[in-house]
């Protein structure tokens, strides 16, 4: 099984804000998949700390379970529902199977990165994560939001507020490509995604 996250902070108050760039992302994967060929949906759930969509993914020969998780915790607790999630699919392997997608202020904007093994940089979302499961060897879709032009707000602040019109235009095409990305790595797994996409969009 493959676990797709989106992090980002529940609620109204927290819609399209910088910080929940992942939790956008993974929508606009979950939209596509629901009128892609190759998606099967196997069930929808709500629960008090996260939402969850479940499809069947095949592709020729190649065939698997993918799980992608909203948590409904405020950024800094996310760790605890993949804790929860991890230990509820005891086949899923942490180090392969789980895609976290998340904010990045060090990226710029309209770019991503597909990195694993790394340090929270500093996210607290993604430090939760490392100290719930005890590992930082898990996979990351880095979506950038470094301000196309200087910002004066602390870093806390910043990643609060919502994005302007132009730079919600340049995250339109990263989800694009965010989306296209994750079907990829489906099929061609972590070296292949990277090989494609860190290529195309950091140099």
């Amino acid at each position: 099984m493959k676990l797709f996250v989106g992090l980002g902070n529940p609620g109204k108050t927290y819609e399209k804000t910088r910080h929940n760039a992942g939790c956008m992302a993974l929508e606009t994967f979950v939209y596509a998949a629901e009128g892609h060929s190759d998606f099967f949906l196997i069930s929808r759930e709500k629960h008090m700390a996260y939402e969850a969509v479940e499809y069947e993914w095949r592709r020729g020969n190649a065939h698997d379970a993918v799980l992608c998780v909203w948590p409904h915790l405020f950024m800094n607790r996310s760790g605890e529902v993949m804790r929860q999630i991890v230990c509820s699919h005891k086949k899923m392997a942490v180090s392969a199977d789980l895609v976290v997608l998340h904010d990045d202020i060090d990226i710029p904007i309209g770019m991503f990165k597909v990195d694993k093994n790394s340090s929270s940089g500093g996210h607290k979302g993604v430090q939760n994560i490392i100290d719930q499961l005890g590992t930082k060897d898990f996979i990351r879709f880095r979506i950038g939001i470094k301000p196309i032009h200087a910002s004066r707000l602390a870093t806390e602040d910043f990643v609060l507020k919502k994005f302007s019109k132009e730079e919600e235009q340049a995250l339109k095409k990263v989800y694009q490509t965010v989306c296209g990305a994750l079907m990829v790595f489906l099929e061609q797994g972590l070296s292949g995604t990277q090989n494609i996409y860190n290529k195309k969009m950091i140099s």
